[in-house]
């Protein structure tokens, strides 16, 4: 599996953090499945669309 590594604010963070604890997941693996989640959901688009939709969602 490759390695990816990428920098988020800190408030994302802690959320990313809490939410992969609810899950029981290391953070690397939660944000592997959101990521793949993402792009199964959203087809041909990329992740920087799919990323641009959310931010517009209240």
């Amino acid at each position: 599996m490759s390695q990816l590594h990428c920098y988020v604010p800190d408030d994302v963070a802690k959320k990313l953090q809490a939410k992969a604890e609810q899950a029981h997941l290391p953070v690397s693996k939660y944000l592997a499945l959101l990521i793949e989640e993402m792009l199964k959901i959203n087809g041909q688009k990329t992740i920087l669309n799919c990323l641009a939709v959310d931010r517009e969602s209240p």
